[in-house]
């Protein structure tokens, strides 16, 4: 047991556990993890201490949180989604295709008017 090092200049640990204190990385300095693996706790960071970046391909579970607003989204794929509170809106050269599903409305949705020849 070492009780005051006093101050190192350099150090090159290879080994061991630091525990019962706080690492500090000054400002503008860096705490290189470079193939390394850090741990946490579930919860552990904040999103709103997330900044911009990419996730690699995995699974993330967002269960119970509310993502109030995803920006622009390039590529989606819902597996047992449910739209609700909001309208679904198709750019006027897009098509909603449901050719492999079912669509269904309750009675009277559709006006009579909206129906002639050539729909069913």
């Amino acid at each position: 047991t070492i009780t005051d090092l006093g101050s190192v200049v350099t150090a090159d640990l290879n080994g061991g556990t630091i525990d019962n204190m706080d690492i500090t990385v000054g400002t503008g300095k860096t705490l290189d993890l470079t193939g390394g693996t850090i741990t946490l706790d579930s919860g552990a960071i904040s999103a709103s201490k997330i900044g911009s970046g990419t996730f690699p391909g995995n699974s993330y579970s967002f269960t119970g949180a509310t993502i109030a607003d995803l920006g622009t989204v390039q590529a989606s794929a819902l597996s047992a989604a449910t739209i609700t509170g909001s309208s679904l809106a198709l750019g006027s050269s897009k098509t909603l295709d449901i050719t492999l599903g079912t669509f269904t409305l309750n009675d009277g949705q559709i006006s009579a008017t909206k129906i002639h020849a050539g729909i069913f």
